[in-house]
Formats: C-alpha cells, sequence, structure tokens
C-alpha cells in the first residue's frame, strides 16, 4: 500500500501558495489539512499567531534568501527579503553578494532579529558579524550593527542536506534583554569562534570573547540561553578519523561578565560502543531539564536518532540511540515542546544505511512524530505520512493537533524542493 500511496502522490501537489488536499490512502492517516507551496525552505519556526520559514531562491543555492510568515492556517503572509536589507552598516558599503543570513531571532511581538555576515573581499577578506532588527515586512525597527571578527575568511559550503556554507552567525536574547551573537568562520587552517554581547538591557556591557582557533572542521551547531541565564555553545570537534564529536561549552552571563564556566563532549551509547558525528535539531528547557534532541551514526552511514537530558552541564556528558523499527535509518529535522511534552520529527527510511545523497532526494521515506521522556523512551507515536518523503523540518502546536511543517520534492522531481504545511487531527 505504500508504493499504491507513493504513486498518487502527485495529485496532492498545489503550488504557488495554491491549496490543500486529503492524502487519498485506503486508510487516511490523520490529516486535517495539507497544503504545499513554492518555497525552498530551510527551516521553519512557530511565532505567536503562526510560524516563519527561512527560504532558499532555489534548490542549489548556498545561502538564505528570505522569510516567509504564515498563520494558522497555513496562509501565506509577509515576506522579510534579504536582498532589499541596507548594505551600508556603520560606514562599510559591502557588496550584496558578500552578504548572508544565517539566523532569524523573534525579538518581541512585533520585531524580529536578523543574524549573519559580511566579508570585505577588497581589504584582507575582512569578516564581520551583521545584526537587523526590523518588523515583519523587513522594515527596520533599529539602525543595523556590525562586530568585526577577523580576517582572511574562506567560504565553504557544508555536507549537509542544506549545503550552505558553514560560516554563521546565531543569535539569542538573553533575560536581561541583551543580545547574544555566537560567531563561526574560517581561514585556510582553522576555525575560529567568537561569542559576543550586545547590550539593550540596564546596566549591561558589551563583551566579545574569542575562543582559541580550533581544526578547521569544528562547525557551530547551536546556541542557547538556559532559564538561569547559563549560556550554551554547540560545537563539532573532530575524532580519531573523519568523525565528529559534540562539545558543549557553558558560559556565565551577568551583566558585566561572559565567561566560560566548563564544557563537556556528549557520549553517545550504542550498544557497548559510541555513535558518532551528532547533528542537533533541537535545544529547550522544560521544567528545569535540558533536552536536546538529534541525529547520530551508528556505524556508516547509519543515522538514527539520539536524546539526552539533563538539569547540568555535567549530565549532558551521556546520552542514548532510540530505537527504530527494524533497524530502520532515521533521520530527525526539528523537536520542539508541545503542550508541555518534548516531540520530534523523524524520517524513517527503508534500508539501515542512508548516504547524504540519498537523504537529499528521498521521495519515499515515512514522516512521524515521537513524543520522547526525558530518558530518551518513546512514549508516543504518530504517524504523520507514510511514503512520501516529506521532510519534517519542524512541529509545533496548532490551532487544532500539531503542526508539521516540511520540504518535499514535487512530481518526485529531485531537482525541486517544495515547503509542505500539514496539521494533524487532534
Amino acid at each position: 500500500m505504500k508504493r499504491i500511496a507513493h504513486l498518487l502522490f502527485p495529485a496532492l501537489i498545489a503550488v504557488l501558495f495554491g491549496g490543500c488536499s486529503k492524502e487519498p490512502l485506503d486508510t487516511p492517516p490523520p490529516i486535517a489539512l495539507f497544503r504545499t507551496y513554492d518555497i525552498v525552505p530551510i527551516s521553519a519556526e512557530a511565532v505567536a499567531g503562526g510560524h516563519f520559514v527561512t527560504c532558499k531562491r532555489a534548490l542549489g543555492d548556498q545561502r538564505a534568501a528570505y522569510v516567509q510568515f504564515f498563520n494558522t492556517a497555513g496562509d501565506p503572509g509577509s515576506r522579510i527579503e534579504f536582498d532589499q536589507l541596507p548594505r551600508s552598516i556603520e560606514n562599510i558599503t559591502f557588496r550584496p553578494e558578500d552578504m548572508f543570513i544565517t539566523d532569524v531571532l523573534r525579538w518581541d511581538a512585533a520585531s524580529y532579529v536578523l543574524a549573519g555576515f559580511a566579508i570585505q573581499r577588497d581589504l584582507e577578506d575582512r569578516v564581520h558579524a551583521l545584526v537587523y532588527h526590523v518588523n515583519a515586512q523587513g522594515q527596520p525597527v533599529a539602525a543595523p550593527r556590525r562586530r568585526y571578527l577577523g580576517a582572511h575568511a574562506e567560504l565553504v559550503a557544508a555536507d549537509d542536506i542544506n549545503e550552505l556554507y558553514r560560516t554563521r552567525v546565531l543569535a539569542e536574547r538573553t533575560a536581561q534583554g541583551d543580545l547574544l551573537l555566537a560567531a563561526r568562520y574560517e581561514t585556510n587552517a582553522n576555525s575560529h569562534f567568537h561569542l559576543l554581547r550586545i547590550p539593550n538591557g540596564a546596566g549591561s556591557t558589551a563583551r566579545s570573547l574569542q575562543l582559541p582557533a580550533a581544526p578547521a572542521r569544528m562547525g557551530l551547531q547551536f546556541l542557547h540561553v538556559r532559564s538561569n541565564g547559563e549560556v550554551l555553545l554547540g560545537m563539532d570537534i573532530p575524532g580519531t578519523g573523519l568523525e565528529t564529536q559534540l562539545l558543549i561549552r557553558s558560559f556565565q552571563n551577568t551583566a558585566t561578565d561572559l565567561e566560560p564556566t566548563g564544557e563537556v563532549t556528549l557520549q553517545i551509547d550504542h550498544g557497548g560502543g559510541q555513535a558518532t558525528d551528532p547533528t542537533v535539531t533541537g535545544v529547550h528547557e522544560l521544567n528545569g531539564t535540558l533536552l536536546i534532541t538529534g541525529t547520530c551514526d551508528i556505524g556508516q552511514n547509519e543515522p538514527r536518532l539520539f536524546h539526552t537530558a539533563a538539569s547540568d552541564l555535567t549530565g549532558l556528558a551521556s546520552g542514548n540511540v532510540i530505537a527504530t523499527d527494524n533497524g530502520r535509518a532515521a533521520v530527525s529535522y526539528g523537536a520542539a515542546v508541545i503542550n508541555g511534552e518534548w516531540w520530534c520529527t523523524v524520517n524513517l527510511f527503508e534500508s539501515s544505511i542512508l548516504g547524504e545523497e540519498a537523504e537529499r532526494n528521498d521521495r519515499i521515506s515515512d514522516l512521524r512524530l515521537l513524543r520522547l521522556g526525558d530518558d530518551g523512551s518513546v512514549q508516543g507515536t504518530r504517524e504523520v505520512l507514510t511514503g512520501q518523503g516529506i521532510r519534517g523540518l519542524a512541529s509545533f502546536p496548532g490551532a487544532d493537533g500539531i503542526v508539521v511543517f516540511g520540504a518535499l520534492h514535487p512530481f518526485l522531481n529531485i531537482d525541486y524542493l517544495h515547503g509542505a504545511f500539514i496539521r494533524t487531527e487532534p
């Protein structure tokens, strides 16, 4: 029956924000609304009254191009076009092709922070962190800012599902109302990391912390600010071979200080061995417990889900692999707290082995939602769509049921990617 659904799937497609349709399976999955859009989504995030999706212009692009807003029914709203942002920032004018937005942060009920970087190609390839504060239409709320990071920057594309450049700047807001930036860029031989605080709260001061230079393969995965003010930075560190592990660094953030306090390397247990190459897809705090979920490799191109949870940094040193049906390859692209519970998306594949190209060109995987306990045990499962290859980028509470925003290859054509809005039954 899965193959029948696969052949019938093109009937679902409605492009250019066009429409919705019921899934024509013999036994329909619990889908209340299904819509597709002619966009190339990278990531999605919930906001009050709907969600926003960060998109490329074309599938082969290595940069984000705009943010598209949607309401709770999946109707498209305003859009922030990145190429319309000011190019002149604090007496430097950058070329548009040298400017990149790498993170979007909801700042308050009416505005957003766009964080990214720009490179001065005519002056030692100097790289600067960029910050724009705009409303949902892209109009400025405050003047854009920049912070110099270093020189001789190079751009290298990541070998992952989106193939964006590995240089990136992430943004978070502190409890004091300050803007926190984590920046990573690379030169010929090294990766360079900076943690910066731009003060907005009363009594706060600007702080800039440059971490020691690291191997070029060392990447930046996440920036997270806990409810107690602790700042966590997730970074890739090279293993003994080509594999990587996850290093989590902790920083104390007060009005006057931003100082490192500790670090742990996550060890993911699997059958007496250790999984490698963890990619974090969700970092959230629930009732004082920090929850981290993502995808790891238990062999050679054998992706599985992993999970770790703890109240402090030390407890994050160990994680576990989440078992899948018959050892099938599994990839999670998003996780979130929904109605006080921890949920993650999971795409399940027929084989136990999955190469990067096969993942990128997927058209037949099963999409599910998993509800996880603190120990990573599966507390509940929801089948969303079977055999359709819809990549579950994010999940969040909808007006009724759970909303999954995903990506799919329309009409089974791997040369194109479209967005998908799916609302499950309550």
